[in-house]
């Protein structure tokens, strides 16, 4: 492995809002890293940003098996770069499996509780987690999702529980522009607003504020 590492992250699809590719962008900036790519197994929907390389399977999005050529593309892709990086347990099973051969490290992260995965989906992403270098959970509650024998699959290899961030300069400078929720939606500067960030499912428990 070289002094400057070749990351790629790999995903079922990627969006240009995705937090894999604010990750992917930081690591651009990053003097230790080379160069940086992500692997979409399904489709890419476009984004401005030139120091990333953008893979495309373009699979089936139901489709739970790649094409032998769709298979070959993903391990050529792969193994010209030092670390993967999975995010996704469709994409990753098969990444994982495709780095082990290729020899190549692997470095698996969680973002969502494991309860919303199939039992047969779960079962191959434990049995390959095994193989990853690091396996790495958003929050405790994703950690704590992991059923007991996923855990015990998981046991002897390293597990990090690293909280999502956020970006604090786009933070701050959000903070810094004049406007208020008020006088955007028209509401009456006395009322109290209660907001809520997060994607229309159960899972974000809206329910509970509303």
């Amino acid at each position: 492995m070289n002094n400057s590492l070749d990351v790629c992250h790999v995903l079922n699809a990627v969006r240009g809002t995705s937090v894999v590719v604010d990750i992917a962008r930081s690591q651009c900036r990053d003097n230790r890293i080379d160069s940086v790519g992500v692997l979409s197994w399904a489709y890419v929907q476009p984004f401005k940003d030139g120091e990333i390389d953008v893979h495309c399977l373009n699979a089936a999005s139901g489709s739970l098996y790649p094409t032998r050529s769709q298979y070959n593309k993903a391990k050529s892709i792969l193994s010209k770069y030092d670390i993967i990086h999975t995010h996704r347990n469709k994409s990753g099973f098969y990444a994982k499996l495709i780095a082990e051969r290729l020899g190549v490290p692997t470095v698996v992260t969680h973002h969502n509780n494991q309860s919303g995965h199939t039992i047969k989906g779960r079962i191959a992403n434990g049995l390959t987690n095994t193989l990853a270098e690091k396996t790495v959970c958003v929050s405790q509650p994703v950690y704590e999702s992991f059923a007991w024998w996923e855990r015990l699959l998981t046991r002897n290899h390293k597990i990090s529980i690293i909280n999502n961030g956020i970006d604090a300069h786009r933070v701050e400078q959000a903070a810094s522009l004049e406007w208020t929720i008020n006088e955007v939606a028209d509401i009456d500067p006395d009322a109290i607003v209660v907001g809520s960030a997060g994607m229309l499912t159960e899972q974000k428990a809206h329910d509970v504020l509303i």
